[in-house]
């Protein structure tokens, strides 16, 4: 499990690139059939989640991007308070490029904001 600062830098575990507007930390789980990746983000739905497998000459990335927005208004004596906040996450970890089912990729979120991502393997 890749556990990261909410900080602007470099996430010292898998030396990725970090530019969070809130922490997330996913957690790798891999079997025979799948490696799955399970984060809690309370506020993010379908639409604002990203997932992309990439390939680059060396490697093959999974990249997971989020951004959830939540508005607030308030009627409080005749004045109507309006609040809007935003964050935003992004996160890539490394996947095999040999022997992944990388059109068989899914990604869920439930209204409670708990992402799974599943990327299943080829059977040998």
């Amino acid at each position: 499990m890749c556990c990261c600062c909410c900080f602007p830098g470099f996430c010292k575990e898998c030396r990725s690139v970090l530019s969070f507007a809130f922490c997330t930390r996913f957690q790798r789980c891999e079997t025979d059939e799948a490696i799955v990746f399970r984060a809690s983000v309370p506020g993010l739905t379908a639409e604002g989640l990203h997932v992309q497998v990439e390939d680059t000459p060396k490697s093959r990335l999974l990249q997971i991007a989020g951004e959830r927005y939540t508005r607030t208004a308030t009627n409080d004596g005749g004045v109507t308070k309006q609040q809007t906040s935003s964050a935003q996450f992004v996160r890539a970890y490394k996947i095999p490029k040999e022997g992944i089912l990388v059109e068989d990729v899914r990604a869920e979120v439930d209204e409670e904001g708990s992402i799974t991502i599943t990327v299943p393997k080829a059977r040998s």
